[in-house]
């Protein structure tokens, strides 16, 4: 509603002001769809309601989008969220920017379908989309959302994990959120973190457990949004690598595995034998004996 106010003391009402925010006396709007050039991402582009401003997930990601201008960003689909998702998380996905730039900074980003129009096609994962929406910060994660149209392309795409190290991802975690990342050479070191802000109310199990690198004191944390490890894993258990999104939620980084694949154990190992007077010699398979024959 008009306010009568001229914020930005450019000579025009914020309800008249193409750019209310911006201070521009001239009201430039090269495109004319209304959105003064100064603040207009897409100044030579027309673009409004049912139009997306084109622009690229490493735009959003560093936050310089405008998020009262709907946008469309292409990527390839990496991970869906799972039927067992929160209820109002239902159908949103992460995707990633097109081959050639995945392993850039800001490559990943989180689509938020829970308040998307009804008709809103859900992809799958590897394919290949233009998803029109608005960028919004929540609560820390830039992320997409008002998802108004997603068209879907043809061929499948299977986007390689960029790796790195669990101090690469916290001493500098947002050019790695939502992204795909590996790491290798983990060793669970704690089963039941501290739940995060929100997280694991009413005393319920969060399925968390942090890794760190050969006895470094820094921890990552491991979540289960998209898949849950089973068995889960014990203290100490050492895994060879651990892919998944690297998401932030719930005021910690964490890693989300998309399936049993991203969870490496490593190659099988000996990790008891018994009864204790028993045993089994090298190259032989069966049961351990005690040399009687008895097991």
């Amino acid at each position: 509603p008009p306010n009568g106010f001229d914020l930005d003391v450019d000579g025009f009402l914020d309800e008249a002001d193409n750019c209310p925010d911006i201070h521009n006396p001239e009201q430039e709007d090269t495109d004319q769809d209304g959105r003064g050039d100064v603040c207009d991402v897409c100044p030579e582009q027309y673009d409004d309601g049912q139009v997306g401003c084109v622009a690229t997930i490493q735009q959003l990601k560093t936050r310089a989008l405008n998020p009262e201008q709907m946008f469309a960003i292409a990527g390839i689909v990496t991970a869906v969220l799972p039927a067992n998702a929160p209820p109002t998380q239902a159908d949103s996905f992460f995707m990633q920017t097109p081959a050639g730039d995945m392993n850039s900074d800001h490559s990943g980003v989180f689509v938020y379908m829970g308040n998307r129009l009804p008709g809103v096609a859900v992809p799958a994962a590897g394919q290949s989309v233009v998803v029109s929406g608005y960028y919004a910060d929540y609560y820390g994660q830039a992320q997409m959302t008002r998802i108004r149209d997603l068209s879907i392309g043809g061929n499948l795409s299977l986007v390689e994990p960029r790796s790195a190290t669990v101090l690469e991802l916290l001493r500098a975690p947002e050019p790695y959120e939502s992204a795909l990342v590996c790491v290798d050479d983990l060793l669970v070191s704690d089963l039941a973190p501290e739940p995060g802000i929100a997280d694991g109310q009413d005393d319920e199990a969060t399925y968390e457990f942090l890794v760190v690198h050969e006895g470094a004191p820094e921890t990552l944390r491991i979540n289960d949004l998209l898949f849950r490890a089973e068995p889960f894993p014990s203290l100490d258990e050492p895994f060879s690598r651990i892919c998944g999104v690297y998401r932030y939620a719930n005021g910690h980084f964490k890693l989300e595995p998309r399936n049993i694949s991203d969870l490496d154990r490593g190659p099988p190992r000996v990790t008891a034998i018994g009864p204790l007077d028993t045993y089994l010699r090298v190259g032989q398979t069966g049961a351990p004996t005690n040399g009687d024959g008895a097991q």
